[in-house]
């Protein structure tokens, strides 16, 4: 599968700087960057040739490419053309959304069958400006989207913020987003946190509980009507139940659900399975390689918009009730062909 990784943010928050270091920084790796507009990435020095008149190839072998559609339609094009060898193969994507749309089309995007080149979803990076980001968040809908929809943060220009301001960005972010991993970047350095951010990552070992942990599952009253809600399932369920619970609730929540991420204890498989979906769009399970050293024990986290909690908690419930001995734990904020290995 074709590793694809989201990077959003507000307008300034220093994605295109983020994406520009990456670029520089790992030579390595054959990457294809969708971008908004190619001469806002300063990498002049790096252009070797422009292959078309939305294509550059890079001197490190990278490309970096315009999205001229949407971002369905971009990936759909540039895995097309890599498939016709009129492109240099690369390993990964990175799509840059715009600073004022909202990421969930790049995000389910990412997660499906495009040109029949099966695509997963490496992580949604989501950047914080650490001077202004508590001020933005707190005025801007579609930041506390980005935010609210990442697994994980990055907070920049920290440099350039003083300790207040700092705080207040981070305690701004946590309130719409308890669980996504939390970290700094200033003028591009680090850059490699952009992958890995999910579940699905690959690169390393995975603990299947990291961002889905009881202590981290922190209740949030919902800031500017966005809700965190987690949960603990003891017991193992069925596929087929859960399968069909999915279904209901994307149904049920529609575009109001920002993020569903879960872990769930299926009956007759040994190994967790990670499901998740952005508004209406589930994207296919997969089995992660062990619990490592956690119990079994499904684990769920739905981050949704302007609706009530109680319906997410008789949602939870419901899926526990149908599991044979299953016992919930709420915290407020197998069939082969539908699982990959």
């Amino acid at each position: 599968m074709t590793p694809v990784t989201v990077v959003t943010g507000f307008l300034g928050s220093g994605k295109t700087t983020l994406i520009c270091a990456l670029l520089r920084s790992h030579p390595a790796e054959k990457i294809a960057v969708i971008v908004n507009e190619i001469g806002d990435i300063a990498l002049d020095d790096q252009i070797v040739e422009y292959l078309a008149d939305d294509v550059a190839l890079l001197a490190s072998g990278c490309l970096c490419c315009t999205q001229r559609l949407d971002a369905r339609d971009s990936l759909e094009r540039l895995l097309a053309r890599r498939a016709a060898g009129e492109l240099p193969a690369f390993d990964r994507v990175v799509i840059e959304t715009s600073g004022m749309s909202d990421p969930a089309p790049a995000v389910q995007a990412a997660g499906m069958y495009v040109s029949d080149v099966p695509t997963r979803l490496d992580g949604v990076v989501a950047t914080l400006d650490a001077v202004v980001g508590a001020k933005t968040l707190a005025s801007r809908p579609e930041a506390r989207r980005q935010v609210a929809m990442a697994d994980r943060i990055v907070l920049t220009k920290c440099d350039l913020a003083d300790v207040r301001e700092l705080n207040e960005a981070r305690l701004a972010a946590r309130k719409l987003n308890s669980v996504a991993e939390m970290t700094s970047a200033s003028h591009g350095e680090g850059a490699g946190v952009i992958f890995g951010a999910s579940l699905y990552s690959q690169r390393d070992a995975v603990d299947p509980v990291r961002w889905l942990s009881r202590e981290e599952m922190v209740p949030h009253a919902g800031a500017h009507d966005v809700l965190t809600h987690g949960a603990q399932i003891d017991g193992a369920l069925d596929w087929p139940t859960v399968s069909t619970w999915l279904d209901a609730l994307t149904a049920v929540l529609g575009d109001a659900l920002l993020r569903f991420k879960g872990i769930f204890f299926l009956r007759g498989e040994s190994r967790p399975v990670a499901v998740h979906a952005v508004r209406h769009v589930l994207h296919p399970p997969v089995r992660l390689p062990s619990w490592g050293t956690r119990a079994p024990q499904s684990r769920l986290m739905i981050v949704a918009e302007g609706l009530q909690r109680s319906l997410l908690q008789d949602l939870v419930s419901a899926l526990a009730r149908a599991g044979e001995g299953a016992a919930l734990t709420s915290s407020g904020s197998v069939v082969d062909s539908g699982l990959t290995a």
